[in-house]
């Protein structure tokens, strides 16, 4: 595993607020479209796996808006999943069977909380260094636990710690986000 202190001290801090951000962004939109803020961030997450982050943002609106028509970008199963989230107002995440998006959707939904960091593709090779493959809980749980570690150690919450490597390595390795949202 890396230093994941030391990338952070050697790294832009621009990601500190990532998740703040991505709470306030579900604000609006639950705020906008009468809907719960959990469900929101439920939606948004579902919608996460493979699918950029304006992506997910404009995915989200054309769901939760009911757009006429309006195709998302991820996986079909995603789509379905989000639109049950809709439907029952509950997350439908399980820590064992989607890490990722049930880390992810309460890093969103309650982002100062130090119980939970998203370990997706990205996170998994920073910490690593190798390929991103399917992740198995175990392996999943040790990356986890190495954010964890060094967020402590550096005196911030696991999920700033993820996002800040997370953007740092997005500029890095040229990743961008076409898409603009309205908010």
């Amino acid at each position: 595993m890396k230093n994941l202190a030391k990338l952070y001290i050697e790294a832009d801090k621009s990601g500190i607020n990532w998740y703040m951000d991505a709470n306030l962004f579900a604000r609006k939109v639950a705020e906008q479209y009468d809907k719960p803020l959990k469900t929101v961030c439920a939606v948004i997450s579902a919608l996460s796996p493979s699918t950029n982050w304006e992506q997910n943002k404009a995915d989200t609106i054309g769901l939760i808006s009911g757009k006429k028509g309006y195709k998302c970008g991820t996986y079909g199963r995603n789509v379905a999943k989000a639109r049950e989230i809709l439907r029952t107002n509950e997350p439908l995440f399980s820590p064992k069977t989607g890490a990722k998006t049930y880390n992810f959707f309460y890093n969103i939904w309650q982002p100062e909380n130090p119980d939970y960091i998203c370990v997706d593709r990205h996170a998994y090779t920073i910490a690593t260094d190798e390929i991103y493959t399917k992740l198995h809980l175990a392996k999943y749980n040790k990356v986890a636990n190495h954010y964890r570690k060094a967020a402590k150690k550096l005196g911030v919450l696991p999920n700033q710690l993820q996002a800040v490597l997370w953007t740092s390595y997005r500029v890095k390795e040229n990743i961008q986000f076409a898409t603009k949202v309205p908010f």
